[in-house]
């Protein structure tokens, strides 16, 4: 799990600490302040804005599988009552099975993709989706089902419908970009500032404990 928290660029970016305790213990740098004076600034701001990505994160996973949990009752009402109805040809439950598994990939790109043009065309087809779902409901209503029992899968295409369109929110409203840029870049202005302070260690000890120590210090603050 360890391996796995560590990216390329975050390597990358903790040299840039790491060349700073170097310089100060070369230059005989050392600081004797308190960290806890630069920490105070920045932990309670960084760890609002992460607990806010990590909750929108969760509500967005949970929109998510309430969506799947409707578009499988839905499917099951359909391959139940299909074989009753007379009049219905005879794809009529795989074309319906098809027609949620295109939703979902139509909506699984519109949430990951960065292009208006192609968020726009896919959102037209989710919801022309949408359309062919109503319409088998309204097929089911002419073929002779009871409109009272009906109300089943209309409310599970309704709760479908407000749950794509929560999904969209959270993708077309992410995380401001200050909020991507602070949690960024303040970990490594932070972990410089404080590098006369873990050169300190490496001049009175070893060097390989300042680098340590601000290694698990930056791994601190920069996991998330």
């Amino acid at each position: 799990t360890i391996i796995k928290m560590w990216r390329f660029t975050d390597i990358m970016i903790l040299a840039i600490p790491l060349l700073a305790v170097y310089f100060c213990m070369n230059v005989q740098a050392t600081g004797y302040y308190n960290p806890s004076l630069y920490m105070s600034t920045v932990v309670f701001p960084l760890a609002f804005a992460i607990n806010n990505a990590y909750n929108r994160r969760e509500q967005a996973l949970q929109q998510l599988a309430f969506l799947k949990a409707c578009a499988f009752n839905y499917h099951s009402c359909m391959r139940c009552w299909a074989p009753c109805v007379y009049g219905l040809h005879e794809n009529f439950i795989s074309e319906n099975a098809l027609i949620i598994v295109y939703l979902f990939r139509c909506l699984r790109r519109y949430l990951t993709s960065m292009n208006e043009d192609e968020k726009e065309f896919l959102l037209s087809q989710i919801y022309q989706s949408f359309s062919c779902l109503e319409y088998a409901v309204d097929l089911l209503r002419l073929c002779g089902i009871p409109p009272p029992s009906l109300t089943r899968p209309i409310h599970d295409l309704r709760e479908m419908i407000g749950a794509t369109e929560r999904l969209r929110i959270f993708s077309d409203y992410r995380t401001p970009g200050s909020i991507k840029c602070f949690i960024r870049v303040v970990p490594v202005c932070v972990a410089v500032i404080l590098a006369p302070y873990f050169a300190d260690f490496g001049i009175k000890y070893r060097p390989a404990i300042a680098y340590a120590t601000m290694t698990l210090f930056y791994s601190l603050m920069r996991f998330r």
